[in-house]
């Protein structure tokens, strides 16, 4: 595992979400909000664990990310990082729309995002 570059966690912050493609082909892409917390990547499926995307994230645990024009090779793992400072990064970023993402299903389907040196 590849940590963040100050450079890569300043563009996440720049930019407004991200585009993931879950699995090696990455035909399908969902469009994401997402949060950075010190030098990690978060995001999280509003719906919960029954989430299309979010299910074919974890079950091949790679895929890409496209942030800013620039695709990014990936790694996807459930989160265990702390769930208040993710909801707190969420709320100051996109304010009153975080509270999609701050409920007990959506904690529960929140993954970190690492660089997949891999690919």
């Amino acid at each position: 595992m590849r940590a963040w570059t100050d450079a890569e966690l300043r563009r996440f912050d720049a930019a407004s979400s991200l585009r993931l493609s879950a699995g090696s082909e990455g035909d399908d892409s969902v469009e994401l909000g997402m949060v950075t917390v010190g030098q990690d990547l978060f995001i999280r499926a509003f719906s919960g664990v029954r989430s299309r995307w979010f299910q074919a994230a974890v079950g091949s645990g790679v895929g890409t990310i496209q942030v800013d024009g620039r695709l990014i090779s990936v790694r996807f793992q459930p989160s265990a990082g702390d769930d208040r400072r993710i909801e707190a990064a969420y709320r100051e970023r996109y304010g009153a729309a975080a509270a999609l993402v701050g409920t007990a299903g959506a904690r529960a389907a929140t993954l970190l995002i690492t660089a997949n040196p891999e690919r």
